[in-house]
């Protein structure tokens, strides 16, 4: 779960794979219905509202806070609370960017989102696929050097969040469903290795805190900006060059 304060500083980070995912939709495809799933503070469900004009959109996200957000900022759009994985509605496009990977991406709940599909509907996903990025590595092994911490830890995101893209060719395969799977990495620019560390830390803060009290979540941070200094030169620039990797994926139902 991301923290709400902290991704507000990062949406235009995330904005980009929003627009090159909805690119690869046919122009043809005008859903009448749509469900923005994971959709934070509702900057994607505008988005959504302004490419579909016609649609009726949902956005629903698990985080009251986030909910409360989008619905200040955006009155005339609709949003919901309500679990990810509990997902049990219908619609012709089900959207999802940077979100499922919080709930595992499991098989069971990518079924749920293609049994959720209108006929002749559309799955679009994206999701991050940074499980070998430095700073992931960095942190997880330095997680895994206290065993406190990693008992506590080593089943969040960190850990168990990142299907490989081979992965979802075999779900689709086993569903007789035709499907496109790509990646992008793009090269985000940071003014310096602190601001690499909040954006990684608006991924993961909130979920630290369910499980370990604050003093100890600042003990690990307090050793992990260093690695990242030293992991991330900067640039001839000045400024840090971060490569981040996203997946993709379209599915559509017969």
């Amino acid at each position: 779960m991301l923290d709400p304060r902290l991704y507000a500083e990062f949406t235009k980070l995330y904005a980009q794979p929003v627009y090159d995912l909805l690119s690869r939709l046919p122009k043809e495809f005008k859903p009448s219905t749509i469900i923005d799933l994971g959709c934070r503070s509702g900057d994607t469900t505008k988005h959504l509202a302004v490419t579909f004009t016609k649609a009726k959109i949902i956005g629903i996200d698990s985080s009251n806070q986030m909910i409360e957000q989008a619905k200040v900022r955006f009155p005339k759009l609709t949003f919901q609370c309500a679990k990810l994985e509990d997902f049990n509605s219908k619609a012709d496009l089900i959207f999802s960017s940077a979100a499922l990977h919080w709930v595992g991406h499991s098989e069971e709940l990518i079924g749920k989102l293609i049994a959720g599909l209108n006929p002749g509907g559309t799955l679009l996903v994206q999701t991050p696929l940074n499980f070998e990025t430095k700073a992931h590595i960095l942190l997880r092994q330095l997680i895994s050097e206290n065993p406190s911490w990693y008992k506590h830890l080593h089943d969040s995101v960190i850990f168990t969040s990142f299907r490989a893209p081979e992965d979802y060719y075999n779900i689709f395969q086993r569903r007789d469903l035709s499907a496109q799977v790509w990646s992008t990495t793009y090269y985000q620019q940071f003014p310096h290795t602190e601001a690499i560390f909040e954006w990684l830390k608006s991924a993961i803060i909130c979920e630290f805190r369910e499980k370990l009290p604050i003093a100890e979540i600042e003990q690990i941070f307090d050793k992990f900006i260093p690695l990242l200094k030293f992991a991330y030169p900067p640039h001839k620039t000045g400024k840090i060059i971060v490569p981040l990797t996203r997946l993709f994926y379209l599915v559509q139902k017969i």
